[in-house]
């Protein structure tokens, strides 16, 4: 039995903006063989103190991928040093990966479907930036604790 779905939250441009960035993933999908491995997966490294969900990690077209989905205008460094913590965070869990893709869903038609490859060896200056900046923010919260 098809599932009902209740709409009745939502505005016809709210829906016609869903529909379309799901019309332009699958027409993405029609071009790759995906196979899901991890969805909407919570990881935490304990030794570096963080954690991040990532979208997906799947099997696309036989390689082991990171998949991270944006509904934005473009895609900016902050996407891709978030693309280099959780490439991490699935090294540290024993998860092979060899490559990592940003999807780039318009909202609407006028902007538009990316396909974002990044070669993992671009991800090393977004790691270190990274870590950088989680190492800030801890100090930030010593500072904090002592009131200083």
């Amino acid at each position: 039995m098809p599932i009902q779905l209740d709409l009745s939250e939502f505005t016809p441009q709210e829906i016609d903006r869903a529909e379309n960035a799901l019309i332009s993933y699958w027409n993405w999908e029609k071009e790759h063989t995906v196979e899901p491995i991890m969805v909407e997966a919570p990881l935490v490294d304990d030794e570096y103190g963080y954690g991040g969900t990532l979208d997906c990690y799947a099997l696309v077209d036989g390689v082991p991928t990171l998949l991270d989905l944006k509904t934005s205008k473009g895609i900016f460094p902050e996407h891709i040093m978030q693309i280099a913590a959780l490439y991490h965070l699935l090294l540290r869990h024993d998860k092979p990966i060899e490559s990592a893709r940003i999807l780039r869903i318009g909202r609407d038609e006028s902007e538009g479907f990316e396909d974002h490859v990044i070669a993992l060896d671009d991800l090393v200056p977004y790691s270190k930036m990274f870590f950088h900046l989680l190492e800030v923010y801890k100090l930030q919260k010593v500072i904090k604790k002592k009131g200083a």
